[in-house]
């Protein structure tokens, strides 16, 4: 049993709690892959996260000392990029279909699916 808690009524989360609460979160027994529909959740999870956080740096740049701003800026970078290379390759991995999805998406919407 997956029991996810959300506090926003919309976004991310609240996608991937009706999914898991469905049984597309089930994983196959012969080849363990994960459902299609929660790896496109995770993924846009993952880009949407790393995206709020990036989107923290214009903001530190207009109130921090250069060296504060600096240290804010390579620790945003630092969780961003952990974000990111923590959770995409295994996805991509498993749908490699996704990444092209995804990328198209955000190409032609400039935010992620």
């Amino acid at each position: 049993m997956v029991i996810l808690y959300a506090t926003a009524r919309r976004g991310p989360l609240r996608t991937l709690r009706s999914v898991a609460c469905g049984d597309r979160l089930r994983l196959s027994k012969q080849d363990k892959k994960m459902d299609r529909a929660t790896a496109k959740v995770i993924a846009v999870a993952a880009l949407r996260s790393a995206a709020e956080i990036n989107n923290l740096v214009p903001l530190l740049k207009a109130i921090c000392s250069e060296q504060e701003y600096e240290a804010w800026r390579d620790r945003i970078a630092e969780a961003s990029m952990r974000v990111t290379q923590g959770l995409l390759p295994t996805v991509f991995a498993e749908h490699a279909d996704l990444e092209a999805e995804i990328e198209a998406h955000y190409q032609r919407f400039g935010r992620p699916a």
